[in-house]
């Protein structure tokens, strides 16, 4: 985590199965979101998983799977002047899925009044 200004930056690394980037491709495809034009890295691709209502699963549960997850962490920071970016793994890591490995950047503006308040990173497995 860096504070510069009054921004904050923080990474989030993936511990899990990683990004599947042909499903991706090929849901987004299926949906009419894929871009041949716009969508000729590995990374754009991954940005895909921030659309709205964008999901690779098959199965829905009470929390997940819906596609409204990574849009709505998305628009958050954006209302508050913030980004998130996915970076995949620069060494091309995989999963023995042949998943990639990524991690989050994101950077939070944060109000000059909540400037000097403590901070609490919480971590979920």
């Amino acid at each position: 985590m860096i504070k510069k200004d009054h921004s904050m930056y923080m990474n989030f690394n993936d511990d899990g199965r990683g990004l599947d980037i042909v499903s991706i491709a090929e849901i987004a495809k299926i949906r009419g979101i894929f871009k041949p034009e716009v969508h000729t890295s590995e990374d754009s691709i991954a940005d895909l998983i921030f659309e709205s209502g964008f999901t690779t699963t098959e199965a829905v549960s009470e929390i997940s799977g819906r596609g409204v997850g990574m849009d709505a962490v998305r628009k958050y920071l954006e209302s508050i002047d913030g980004y998130i970016k996915i970076k995949l793994d620069p060494n091309d890591d995989r999963t023995e899925e042949g998943y990639r490995k990524f991690h989050f950047e994101t950077m939070i503006s944060i109000p000059f009044f909540i400037e000097n308040r403590p901070l609490t990173i919480v971590q979920a497995s």
